[in-house]
């Protein structure tokens, strides 16, 4: 027994070791390299490109804050259209629903947000109306757009102001106030006092890098001196997650952050030059990028933008550009697995509707063509259309002479007989007692066999019957005679 045991823990062993390391957290999250935006000359190059995303058309824009203009970008990752001359001082960039762009220009103590049309050219600066005096100092280097509202923040204050498409104020938020509570009751539950005691101190020169805002209204940022990230929803609740160190799933230099459309996190860490995809409830899910060499390979990336195909943008240093990265959950491959599915049984059952030659058809077509089922005759061959294909007569309605001579014609050439065998025309002896009760053909039909003559003209006439209405509807049986 203790040696079945050790050869079933052995297999055991050797199996997970074929399997090699893997990640549990990652295992439902595959991330893969596609392409570097380009241009017809190969990828352009840029330092730490601000990106936005148009939704509606699916394009990207990039700003390059060192060579003064904006590109953009189709869905495929090629440049279709450049301006930017006269913003040498902007600091980032944001598209309205309707195609509009607003770009924010910072100077000495002074923030502005202009609006701009589609091709770039210039519309109008947005002034800030109705701000409080206690935001007098406001300088933003942060622009969002979210739902008809544009989100602006002071990175060093940690103050954010809401306005809409016509600058006027909406409501502030004091991230720096929001975060010392926060830490102070995360400093009761942890058990290592001196840990929260550092971030606490780390609060006086603590700063917001990366910034976005859901659909749902909830503002997510980094701040790099704590190692940390934080969601703070519309009602006020903050949540921190992630945690400080070099392996997977922690963080080093928090940079930029997004959020799509099913709540996925995406967040850069500059220190470690990966992208790190953490779920709603904040679990780590898995990481791609590290510096190198490779196409694939990432240099302190920096900001982030995801569009509604999954497509992550990621701007990044050493001019090396803006990298494009696809994430795919595993849900998603489901999904898509089983609509799949779906689709091949539809197509598999109309297949074998269609097909004649499937074995279930088979058996139905042989059952339908061995049993002669009056009521199917009659459904296909309705009475009140008068076309009569198959001629059910009973042996007590049927003249004996009317049955000798449809079946064996004494009179007439042979090609009379032929016509007759031609026709179709059946005579059943037997006939069930529910075909009686349907239709009573000796009450309302009456033929005549048409002996010799010339070929004629109709169906009807073809085999030596004729049908006959009188005044009453109703049909008489006669025989013609020559």
């Amino acid at each position: 027994m203790t040696g079945r045991c050790f050869s079933i823990s052995l297999i055991a062993l050797l199996a997970l070791l074929a399997l090699g390391p893997r990640n549990p957290a990652s295992a439902g999250v595959t991330a893969s390299f596609r392409y570097p935006l380009s241009n017809f000359s190969g990828p352009v190059r840029s330092q730490w490109a601000k990106l936005a995303v148009d939704q509606e058309r699916s394009e990207v824009y990039a700003l390059n804050q060192r060579a003064n203009d904006i590109r953009i970008f189709d869905r495929h990752g090629m440049e279709i259209f450049v301006f930017g001359d006269g913003y040498s001082t902007a600091a980032d960039i944001a598209i309205g629903e309707d195609g509009d762009i607003f770009i924010l220009t910072t100077g000495y103590q002074t923030s502005t947000v202009h609006l701009l049309n589609y091709r770039g050219e210039h519309v109008s600066e947005i002034p800030l109306e109705n701000i409080p005096e206690s935001l007098s100092e406001f300088v933003a280097d942060r622009l969002i757009y979210r739902q008809g509202s544009l989100y602006l923040v002071d990175s060093s204050s940690l103050l954010v102001i809401v306005v809409d498409e016509e600058g006027f104020f909406k409501e502030a938020h004091d991230l720096k106030a929001t975060l010392k509570p926060a830490l102070d009751r995360e400093k009761r539950k942890q058990k290592a006092i001196k840990d929260s005691d550092w971030k606490q101190k780390a609060l006086e020169y603590v700063e917001v890098n990366g910034f976005t805002v859901d659909s749902q209204g909830n503002m997510f940022f980094t701040v790099p001196v704590l190692f940390s990230a934080f969601r703070l929803s519309p009602g006020g609740e903050l949540m921190e997650f992630g945690r400080a160190g070099s392996g997977p799933g922690k963080f080093g230099v928090v940079s930029g952050i997004t959020v799509d459309e099913m709540g996925y996190i995406y967040v850069a860490d500059r220190l470690r030059s990966v992208v790190l995809v953490f779920d709603p409830s904040f679990k780590f899910q898995t990481e791609f990028g590290y510096r190198g060499d490779r196409p694939s390979s990432l240099m302190v990336p920096d900001d982030l933008a995801i569009d509604r195909e999954g497509n992550i943008y990621v701007g990044q240093a050493a001019n090396r550009g803006v990298s494009v990265f696809r994430v795919v959950r595993e849900a998603a491959v489901h999904e898509e697995v089983l609509e799949k599915a779906v689709v091949d049984e539809a197509i598999f059952k109309e297949a074998a509707v269609q097909e004649p030659d499937a074995p279930e058809a088979e058996v139905h077509e042989a059952v339908d063509q061995e049993a002669d089922a009056p009521e199917a005759a009659i459904q296909q061959a309705p009475v009140k259309e008068l076309e009569v294909h198959v001629a059910v007569v009973r042996e007590t309605d049927a003249p004996e002479e009317v049955v000798e001579e449809a079946t064996s014609p004494s009179q007439g050439s042979d090609t009379a007989s032929r016509d007759f065998e031609e026709s179709g025309q059946v005579i059943e002896e037997d006939v069930p007692d529910e075909v009686e009760s349907i239709v009573d053909l000796s009450d309302q039909v009456e033929f005549t066999v048409d002996q010799g003559g010339d070929t004629p003209s109709t169906d009807s006439e073809k085999s030596g019957w004729t049908i006959e209405e009188d005044e009453s509807n109703h049909l008489e049986e006669s025989r013609d005679e020559e």
